[in-house]
């Protein structure tokens, strides 16, 4: 029984690793925050163009409209 009591304990972190995987996951949350918010952005100005200029790039109206569609945090 004393044996599975000590194989069951996780390993400890000290400061400074500990610090450290936190500021790993706080840049990368930010990196998706920042890479959400602009696709919520490019979304929104293709939904500005009009058909002339979407003809330039080569989309149509339906092409933009499913676009939009998807959500900010989606590719």
């Amino acid at each position: 029984m004393r044996n599975m009591t000590r194989t069951l304990k996780l390993p400890f972190i000290r400061g400074a690793v500990w610090l450290h995987s936190v500021g790993v996951l706080l840049r990368a949350a930010f990196r998706r925050f920042v890479l959400a918010s602009e696709r919520y952005r490019q979304r929104r100005h293709l939904d500005e163009l009009d058909d002339h200029q979407l003809a330039d790039v080569g989309l149509t109206r339906r092409d933009v409209a499913r676009e939009c569609a998807k959500p900010f945090w989606g590719a």
